[in-house]
């Protein structure tokens, strides 16, 4: 029996060693220049005249200021809903009538099972996701009232 396998052995070995390679194909040539076989150009357009600093100046001149940024209150950071803790006894209100979700997505089909006054654990055995809650709480979507 261990003959007749490493007879086996030996000829698919040899099989191997006989069977024609194809030759591999030659490597693609892009037609792309890198930025450092490009031709550099002169700085401005071919036929515009050259700059002299009076043009720079009116061109300054001409050319209205940015306004400044407003130094309004920095946007609120959203909390990581991975973190929040969700009691099964919370809940849910503030539920939204237009769905936030796009339509066709998963989230859209588990907001839409949102009602007002359910709580966490009511929704999720409706279908919703534990963590679909926890983001849609996170991003206020809905909001939860503990009970207690």
């Amino acid at each position: 029996m261990r003959e007749e396998a490493r007879e086996r052995g030996r000829l698919s070995r040899q099989r191997r060693r006989q069977r024609p390679t194809a030759p591999s194909p030659p490597p693609i040539q892009s037609r792309a220049r890198s930025r450092a076989n490009r031709p550099r150009s002169p700085g401005r357009r071919p036929g515009s005249p050259p700059a002299s600093p009076e043009r720079a100046r009116t061109a300054a001149a001409a050319r209205p200021a940015k306004p400044a940024k407003a130094a309004g209150a920095p946007k609120e950071k959203i909390p990581d809903y991975r973190k929040l803790k969700l009691n099964a006894d919370d809940v849910i209100g503030g539920v939204r009538k237009a769905n936030p979700w796009k339509e066709g997505t998963k989230g859209h089909g588990y907001y839409t099972k949102y009602r007002g006054g359910m709580t966490v654990a009511e929704a999720v055995k409706a279908g919703v996701p534990r963590g679909s809650v926890a983001w849609d709480v996170a991003h206020g979507f809905i909001t939860l009232k503990t009970e207690g």
